[in-house]
């Protein structure tokens, strides 16, 4: 009769851990896996996702014309410590020729 419970209790068991690991290998199959599908990604771990390839990068490059982006990149700084931002200042036609640059050499 124990035998019997423990043979129930570990049917029930193996049950749901298998269950749990095929919702694992549905829920890595649903995340995005390029950076297209991550713009259109709409689940609940998006922001997750996001963060832990931002430390992967570490830093991104802010190109603009403008004084107040130095503002905008010491609030972003705050909230998220482990992104170094760098800034990019020039007149707007220097600013496309760059970009222009970067593009074509894959930057």
């Amino acid at each position: 009769m124990i035998m019997g419970r423990v043979v129930d209790i570990t049917k029930k068991w193996l049950g749901s851990a298998l269950l749990l690991l095929g919702a694992v290998e549905c829920f890595a199959a649903a995340a995005p896996a390029s950076i297209s599908q991550l713009a259109l990604y709409q689940g609940a771990d998006r922001e997750k996702i996001l963060i832990e390839g931002a430390k992967k990068e570490a830093a991104f490059m802010l190109y603009g014309s403008h004084t107040w982006y130095r503002t905008l990149a010491t609030e972003f700084e705050k909230k998220y410590p482990f992104i170094k931002v760098t800034e990019y200042r020039t007149d707007g036609r220097t600013l496309i020729k760059r970009a222009l640059e970067e593009i074509r050499v894959g930057q």
